[in-house]
């Protein structure tokens, strides 16, 4: 379970979107990031992960990639092929870190790769950087493509 994020990481309120088959570690990522102000929305799948994000209108998807109906490298290349999520920040938060995972999940459109089990502060960190681009006339990261 990872643990609670300390006071010592300012990040502004964002809207993220967790991605987890994984229950227990989805509601704890939820109950962490809504403690610490952000507002947060939790799938379990990765198809619904699309339409969730831009419903939410995320900032930030982050996204188990050992997923049961769609891995999260095809959750991802989905979140940049649609114009309504294809500057969303993507977070990998998973227990595959090897090399050539993070290869491919920078190959399918993932900005970062963060092990499992994580750190709430350094995904902060990670989220209040952002993409690093531009950011287009609503506001979000000008994603590849947007």
């Amino acid at each position: 379970m990872p643990r609670r994020p300390t006071d010592t990481v300012p990040t502004p309120p964002r809207r993220l979107l967790v991605v987890d088959d994984n229950r227990d570690s989805a509601e704890s990522m939820c109950l962490i990031y809504r403690d610490a102000g952000h507002e947060v929305r939790t799938v379990h799948e990765g198809a619904a992960a699309v339409d969730a994000a831009a419903q939410l209108n995320a900032d930030a998807v982050l996204l188990d990639i050992g997923l049961p109906d769609i891995d999260g490298y095809e959750v991802a290349r989905r979140l940049r092929s649609d114009p309504r999520t294809c500057g969303v920040l993507i977070i990998a938060i998973s227990g595959y870190g090897r090399e050539d995972d993070v290869r491919k999940g920078r190959e399918a459109g993932i900005d970062d790769h963060v092990m499992k089990p994580i750190d709430p502060d350094k995904v902060l960190e990670r989220v209040a950087r952002g993409r690093g681009e531009d950011r287009n006339a609503a506001g979000k990261p000008a994603g590849k493509g947007c």
